[in-house]
């Protein structure tokens, strides 16, 4: 449904929860990923198996990822610890952190 609406919209830039679709993040990176469109990493990664996050941030790009803890959902000291033991580089954290939401809200 989102990939319909921005074809319809293409200067459109969305943020997608859940990597794109909880529990079928494959098909919503297969679908989304030459759009503008923004991947929230909440609530996710919990029901990930070892490293496939990171794939998912290095197959996308940080620079289209961005933190959120789907609280109050989900604990956010919880959602913080699991984005922190992510295996990504400093720069990636930071951009999936703030930078991202930063640039998307347009306050940086």
């Amino acid at each position: 449904r989102l990939r319909r609406v921005l074809d319809l919209f293409p200067r459109l830039e969305a943020v997608a929860a859940h990597f794109g679709g909880y529990s079928m993040q494959e098909t919503a990176l297969e679908l989304l990923g030459d759009t503008n469109c923004v991947m929230d990493i909440s609530s996710s990664m919990m029901f990930m198996q070892e490293g496939q996050a990171e794939r998912y941030i290095n197959l996308y790009g940080a620079e289209r990822m961005a933190f959120g803890s789907d609280y109050p959902m989900w604990d956010p000291v919880t959602e913080v610890e699991k984005f922190l033991s992510l295996k990504l580089t400093p720069a990636q954290l930071e951009q999936i952190a703030y930078k991202t939401a930063q640039r998307l809200l347009g306050m940086g």
